[in-house]
């Protein structure tokens, strides 16, 4: 910022002759970089603020938070209408609802996003139950992070419910090859190619029989889908159970999974990826 000021008093002895003269100028010096000051700071936080959210990368994110955040403080607060969250802290427990979930075919844990992640060696897979979850085509969200670390025979699954091999049932968030989708089983909508050892956000919600696919914070893809998710269906992470004829397995980790009963907003979903490793506020 520019400061200028009057030059009334420039030169305390020529201009006005008196002790009094330069006191003042001192003094009105003094309080107008005070003030310009103040402004600039304020002007330049709330510039450089909104500036760092919207410009910045992953990468310089993560960076400027591990600069500048101490003991969990830049967690992202978890955003209304939560059912589900299972964090994979050693446990897998629902740390916030009724669905605490069971390890089985050789599921356990490793160094995740947050602490530690749920590991799937592609036989492995976590599941839970489904109570208080959206059914038919109520609005929902299912996000969290997932990272491949090897390419699937053909299909994997992040995190689902409902029927797994009936029309329009199942709620399905997973890839094909390495690439991001999501079915009902019966359409898909199709994201981008996923990268391997590397982790991602991943997310989908659902506004009635609208569907849109986010990946790391951003909106990828949308469809209209119909949606008849029945009640009392194991939800499934990792690798889909009791499936005949279908190979549809994760071999990598999987952290922070939660499930909402309304559709989160782009601003929140993209405020839970630039949270990075902090994740979501416990």
């Amino acid at each position: 910022m520019l400061l200028t000021w009057g030059s009334a008093c420039f030169d305390p002895v020529e201009q006005c002759g008196a002790p009094s003269c330069a006191a003042a100028a001192d003094a009105g010096t003094d309080a107008g970089i005070d003030a310009g000051r103040d402004a600039g700071i304020d002007a330049g936080r709330d510039a450089g603020t909104d500036a760092g959210r919207d410009a910045g990368t992953d990468a310089g994110h993560d960076a400027g938070t591990d600069a500048g955040c101490v003991a969990g403080a830049c967690c992202v607060p978890a955003p209304s209408g939560l059912i589900s969250r299972w964090d994979g802290e050693g446990t897998a427990d629902d740390s916030t609802g009724l669905n605490p979930g069971t390890l089985s075919m050789g599921a356990t844990f490793a160094a995740g996003k947050r602490g530690q992640a749920f590991a799937f060696t592609g036989m492995a897979m976590m599941t839970a139950t489904s109570t208080n979850m959206p059914t038919g085509s109520a609005d929902r969200t299912i996000e969290l992070w997932a990272r491949m670390d090897t390419d699937p025979a053909f299909q994997c699954l992040f995190a689902g419910y409902g029927q797994f091999g009936t029309l329009n049932a199942a709620y399905e968030l997973g890839c094909v090859g390495r690439t991001l989708f999501f079915s009902n089983w019966g359409d898909q909508v199709w994201g981008p190619t996923l990268f391997l050892s590397a982790w991602h956000h991943v997310a989908v919600t659902n506004q009635g029989s609208t569907v849109r696919l986010y990946l790391d914070g951003n909106e990828v893809a949308s469809g209209a889908q119909v949606l008849a998710t029945p009640a009392g269906t194991p939800f499934f992470v990792g690798r889909v159970g009791a499936m005949t004829g279908y190979d549809i397995r994760l071999t990598g980790l999987a952290d922070e999974i939660a499930v909402y009963s309304r559709a989160l907003s782009a601003s929140e979903l993209r405020d839970i990826y630039r949270a990075g490793s902090f994740g979501k506020c416990r």
